[in-house]
């Protein structure tokens, strides 16, 4: 049975619980990204939202109010030196540093280390693709984490935490400046720590981090806002929400999950009075451009021709809303919302075991019920009849899979896609085995992509001119015309953060009770995201939909043909409960 959280409404699906739709005070968007490793087992949690559904403002027009702590959330300090592996007692000052160059020695991994106002590198071409959306106010990444605590969450304990780590961590001291024809990465001159203590309410401060935007020159590139609760729960203990955004330029999802987890381990120390060592993590280079081999040359010039073929000069669109089907919006707005679930722990491992059996990952199995549920969409909504259609998914992947071990935790932006068309039809959901057969394709497709063609390096390097449908939609947007598209929907699967971002941090009082991650994508090329994830056990999945590609109604039919198809999978292992 599923475990109702605090505020919300009952799901009308067993399985699933706490269907939201979230906008401008409750509304996140998600980029796609099979972060942290693995496209294999997968399953997540999530946290506690409201039920409300809000319509979002358009984008860039939402201003954040924030009530910053002792006035000055904006705060700079002149260059000092810190030890690098020098353990430190918390409570620390108010007032962050920036390590010399002289001062850091590197241990076990190679990393770019620039002395405040040097030169760092060029942008590789995924980064350079973020940061021209970023020049929209497009492609933030927030995660919003739910606290509880057996003592009270003090606002000045939480900023000395996000400062501490912000010395150590460089990705968090970079701008983004523009060297002749190329950006590149410049380590701040003084280190800014963008930290406030707000007074709405979560969700609105989660919404309007994800619409704001950042002055790329002078940086930071990210902020932290803390949302305190006035009341204790119901089991007298103290809780607040941490939100920390940063521009997908110089983050990922991994890299998100490492600041937010050594965010919390200093956080545990500063109120115990414990030492903890905070880890220096450098900048690395674009590694995954330099694995793309000369061979591979003639890959991505297909590939770019067949993206700019089927988006700019065929109209990828008539093929994505099935040739008039689905309706197209044409608005103004440029806003996500998000609609989102998650499972009781129990029925979580019950999908792990019915993926298990099945001989594939959770990964596998959410994507082909994607690519059916979207299907279903077309033939719930068409008057005729509609057998088979094509459906393509994307995936985004954490490119660390292909380095060394040694930049497994390397910081930065170091992702890429990989995408596939499937040929969907009545009878792929149609049994329970039809089903599976399905989700087999799928996963076998995905394993030579990622192992064999290693398609996500060979499409690395088309990824800058890629970026002019950005250009191109945020034009078509201020316009009220529709944008272009080049896929159905994209992923992201974090995979199980029992590691990678624990609930509990040893002794300490504070404890992760929720989380919720996502990325603004309004004006790329998909219509929606798919994100999910497990954390303390609970498979969470939430589907971020745009609105100047997706309608509200398409967005709730689909997202209700996803989460109802993994209710029935869990229930009886097919799909459809009538074939079970």
């Amino acid at each position: 049975m599923n475990e109702r959280q605090p505020h919300s409404r009952p799901s009308r699906r067993a399985p699933f619980h706490n269907t939201r739709s979230l906008a401008p005070s409750q509304t996140m968007l998600a980029h796609v990204h099979i972060d942290d490793t693995p496209l294999h087992d997968a399953h997540h949690k999530a946290p506690p939202l409201h039920d409300a559904h809000l319509k979002a403002p358009p984008l860039n027009d939402t201003h954040l109010k924030a009530t910053p702590l002792h006035d000055a959330p904006m705060k700079a300090t002149h260059l000092k030196a810190t030890p690098l592996f020098e353990a430190q007692a918390y409570p620390r000052s108010a007032s962050p540093k920036i390590e010399r160059r002289e001062d850091l020695v590197v241990h076990g991994h190679p990393g770019l280390v620039a002395a405040p106002g040097e030169w760092v590198r060029a942008l590789g071409n995924m980064e350079m693709f973020m940061q021209i959306g970023g020049e929209y106010g497009s492609l933030n990444t927030v995660q919003a984490l739910w606290l509880s605590s057996t003592a009270p969450i003090r606002p000045e304990d939480v900023r000395d935490a996000v400062n501490a780590v912000a010395e150590k961590n460089h990705v968090l001291q970079l701008c983004v400046v523009w060297r002749g024809v190329r950006a590149w990465f410049r380590r701040m001159e003084q280190l800014v720590v963008d930290f406030a203590v707000e007074s709405q309410d979560a969700m609105s401060a989660f919404y309007a981090l994800l619409q704001m935007k950042y002055n790329f020159a002078q940086g930071p590139l990210w902020r932290a806002r803390l949302v305190p609760s006035l009341q204790k729960s119901a089991d007298g203990r103290h809780e607040a929400v941490l939100i920390v955004s940063a521009h997908h330029c110089i983050t990922d999802g991994l890299t998100n999950m490492l600041i937010c987890r050594d965010i919390m381990h200093v956080l545990n120390a500063t109120m115990t009075g414990a030492m903890y060592d905070v880890p220096t993590r450098t900048v690395i280079p674009a590694i995954s451009d330099s694995l793309h081999a000369r061979t591979d040359w003639w890959y991505s010039l297909k590939y770019f021709w067949k993206k700019l073929y089927g988006t700019f000069i065929r109209d990828y669109g008539s093929k994505l809303y099935f040739r008039g089907i689905l309706p197209q919006p044409s608005t103004d707005e440029a806003a996500t919302r998000i609609l989102h679930e998650q499972l009781t722990a129990d029925n979580t491992k019950k999908l792990v075991q019915r993926c298990r059996e099945a001989g594939v990952t959770v990964h596998s199995c959410v994507s082909a019920i994607a690519y059916v549920a979207m299907f279903r969409v077309a033939q719930q909504r068409v008057k005729g009849k509609l057998d088979e259609a094509v459906v393509n998914l994307s995936n985004c992947v954490n490119m660390r899979r292909y380095f060394n071990p040694a930049n497994k935790e390397s910081p930065g932006c170091h992702i890429a896609l990989e995408e596939k068309e499937f040929l969907v039809r009545s009878s792929d959901g149609a049994t329970r085995d039809n089903f599976w057969a399905f989700a087999k394709r799928v996963h076998e497709h995905l394993h030579n992509s990622l192992n064999v063609e290693h398609y996500p390096i060979k499409n690395c390097s088309v990824y800058i001119p890629l970026a002019f449908i950005m250009c191109a939609n945020h034009e078509l947007t201020r316009r009220a015309r529709k944008n272009l598209t080049d896929c159905h929907v994209i992923t992201t699967n974090m995979g199980n953060l029992q590691h990678l971002l624990p609930s509990h941090y040893g002794d300490g009082p504070v404890e992760i009770s929720s989380l919720l991650r996502s990325v603004s994508s309004e004006l790329v090329g998909h219509p929606c995201t798919l994100t999910f994830h497990t954390f303390r056990g609970r498979f969470m999945i939430s589907l971020d939909y745009f609105t100047n590609k997706m309608t509200d109604d398409v967005a709730s039919q689909y997202f209700s043909n996803m989460t109802g198809y993994i209710n029935n999978l869990i229930a009886v292992g097919a799909i459809e409960r009538q074939v079970a």
